[in-house]
């Protein structure tokens, strides 16, 4: 039993020697049952642990202080540092973590891959010294807890946001629990309380109210500007000055009515709008 808070295993490795606390470990492809440095390959599969720095367990027995011929301390499970770099970008606590291209070294998984745990620190290289000065530096060490997985991430989302140009693909699936909707250029939204707000619509039915409530719609005059509230009454049209409000039509007797449409039984032609 050591101090740490890790549990490690004594596993047999190629070059030992070469193996030092915090490093990415992969499996040896060339020998059965063996692991070795990370190698430089990017989002590796084969990683596999981290060399334990001061495990608070070991699994089968054993002392921290033994030495063990071409075996090292693997760590499984619980909180151990682990080398990171760069590579991925400043990694943030939450942050998954896989192999880089620096051999031994973790970087942040900014895409789906194999990941060998979770930053419990944050990493951005900035090391403040004894004197008071900032030191940068493209590699150190951070806390991770061991959690060997494969983590679907998009490339595209990164801080809160979706980049690229690509269209999503939702296949099929919901959206729900939105609160609101707004397009880049601002031309068109959906508020939370349903409120549609587009430039254009173009559809083969159009349903307003219904019988229980039903409603107006507002249109402008062209000339003046004004509002005005228009709906059908006893199946005429009628309309009345001022916005429909948000529980009914026009009122039961019209102020006003437009000629051109008052007699319901005759066909009405498209008005021409002035340019």
């Amino acid at each position: 039993v050591g101090g740490g808070a890790d549990v490690a295993e004594y596993m047999t490795a190629q070059n030992p020697e070469s193996l030092t606390p915090g490093d990415l470990l992969i499996v040896d492809q060339d020998s059965d049952a063996m692991v070795t440095k990370s190698d430089g390959t990017l989002k590796d599969t084969r990683i596999i642990g981290i060399v334990s720095t001061n495990p608070g367990l070991i699994a089968a027995g054993g002392e921290v202080e033994e030495s063990k011929d071409n075996q090292v301390l693997v760590a499984l499970a619980g909180r151990v540092p682990l080398k990171v770099n760069f590579e991925g970008g400043e990694i943030k606590k939450g942050d998954r973590l896989t192999s880089s291209s620096i051999e031994g070294e973790a970087m942040k998984a900014t895409s789906s891959a194999y990941t060998i745990g979770i930053a419990l620190e944050d990493f951005d290289g900035d090391m403040i010294n004894e004197d008071g000065t900032v030191t940068y530096n493209s590699g150190g060490e951070i806390l991770v807890f061991i959690n060997l997985t494969y983590s679907k991430l998009s490339p595209d989302i990164k801080e809160g946001t979706v980049a690229g140009e690509a269209m999503r693909d939702l296949n099929g699936s919901d959206l729900i629990n939105v609160g609101a909707i707004k397009s880049a250029n601002g031309q068109w939204s959906i508020d939370a309380s349903g409120r549609l707000i587009v430039e254009e619509i173009k559809t083969k039915r159009l349903e307003v109210g219904d019988s229980e409530n039903p409603q107006g719609i507002t249109i402008y005059d062209q000339d003046t500007g004004e509002e005005y509230c228009v709906g059908v009454k006893s199946g005429e049209w009628v309309k009345q000055k001022g916005k429909c409000n948000s529980t009914s039509a026009p009122d039961s007797a019209p102020k006003e009515q437009s000629p051109e449409i008052a007699n319901t039984t005759e066909v009405l032609e498209e008005p021409q709008l002035q340019p």
